[in-house]
């Protein structure tokens, strides 16, 4: 009996070679390899050939929960380019990769700043109750852990709108790196800031100017940026960052002055009356500031009348450089009326050499530029 069945037996065996060899033409390839002999490389002790290996993984398909399994070791490994490359790939698994979750909570305590970032953006990326978990540690721990935590939330989007208010709390912190990353994630997340958010960013830039009036350090600097930039989008919900605003604009660091006005130029009514004062002042970095602020806007004409009397009370003869300064807000502000040009042929009379200047002003008025 068995030497009758053994043709038939030889017979399937030739034909399952081809079988096989064929499903291992069909498998999918990354550089010419198969899934399996890149999985092989996670083991090499190269870390430059674990990480080409992670890279290569993540192509063969979505990153799944079985994907997870070898993925999750590897956010403890020795290389950090390795682990950052790891925990990117873990984050794009979305709700998946909700078992590496303890992992990736040690990676966001890794004192590797870029590991525990990387870290942070995937917790988001993994759970909404990650982004509450964020939320609350706003108010507890170590400043580095409160200001890594206000970091992962400014890249949660969407899903950590209602972080917003505890963000808003904490931009006057004592501790500077949570003062800066609060902010930043503000920047981030509130497209229109209120007056509440405003008044308090306005006060937590007045600390950083108070605790460094020329804002020696570069973070410092950025901080106050971010800061202005909030202000800036709050537009008139910023009405209770003016006096800090005309502070900045007349006394402050100058990179920060057009940042300054540009606030101003946002806030109706005494925005502009502080402007129009700005561009007749007698420091020249006070009315190129003010200037700037005057053009946030060129269609409005609310601070003409503050302009033409800030320009009523300049010698055009005695002082060419703020007049001209002057001429050029009228320029912006202004439409053509007989007010308007009663006050530029005073200039021309009494300051001739600015007749480029009042040229062109005009050209402006006339096309509504």
């Amino acid at each position: 009996m068995m030497r009758r069945l053994a043709p038939f037996v030889c017979l399937a065996l030739l034909m399952g070679r081809p079988a096989r060899a064929a499903a291992q033409d069909r498998a999918p390839l990354v550089a010419g390899r198969t899934e399996s002999d890149w999985r092989d490389d996670l083991r090499n002790p190269q870390p430059i050939v674990r990480q080409a290996a992670l890279e290569a993984l993540v192509q063969f398909a979505d990153v799944t929960s079985q994907t997870i399994v070898y993925l999750v070791p590897l956010i403890g490994d020795p290389d950090v380019n390795v682990r950052r490359t790891a925990i990117r790939a873990i984050g794009h698994g979305g709700k998946e990769a909700r078992r590496a979750s303890p992992a990736l909570w040690r990676a966001w305590k890794d004192d590797d700043p870029l590991v525990s970032a990387d870290a942070g953006i995937a917790l988001v990326q993994i759970g909404d109750d990650n982004i509450r978990t964020f939320r609350n540690r706003l108010s507890v721990g170590e400043p580095i852990d409160r200001a890594r935590a206000a970091a992962a939330l400014a890249n949660a989007g969407v899903a950590a709108r209602n972080a917003i208010h505890a963000l808003r709390d904490h931009v006057g912190d004592e501790d500077p790196r949570v003062r800066g990353a609060c902010l930043a994630a503000l920047s981030a997340l509130d497209e229109t800031p209120g007056s509440k958010t405003a008044t308090l960013v306005a006060r937590s830039l007045l600390r950083e100017i108070s605790d460094s009036p020329t804002l020696d350090a570069s973070d410092a600097v950025l901080r106050a940026r971010t800061a202005l930039t909030i202000l800036t989008r709050a537009g008139r919900n910023a009405k209770g960052a003016l006096r800090p605003m005309q502070l900045i604009l007349w006394d402050g660091p100058s990179p920060l002055r057009a940042g300054a006005a540009q606030v101003l130029g946002r806030i109706p009514g005494d925005g502009d009356t502080a402007l129009s004062l700005a561009v007749a002042a007698g420091d020249t970095r006070v009315r190129e500031a003010g200037l700037a602020g005057l053009a946030v806007d060129r269609s409005r004409r609310r601070a003409l009348p503050s302009v033409l009397d800030s320009l009523r009370q300049i010698d055009p003869q005695a002082d060419t450089a703020r007049t001209r300064v002057m001429v050029e807000a009228i320029g912006m502000v202004a439409t053509r009326n007989r007010t308007v040009d009663r006050a530029l042929d005073r200039v021309l009379k009494g300051a001739p050499s600015l007749v480029a200047t009042v040229t062109l002003a005009r050209r402006r008025l006339a096309i509504g530029f």
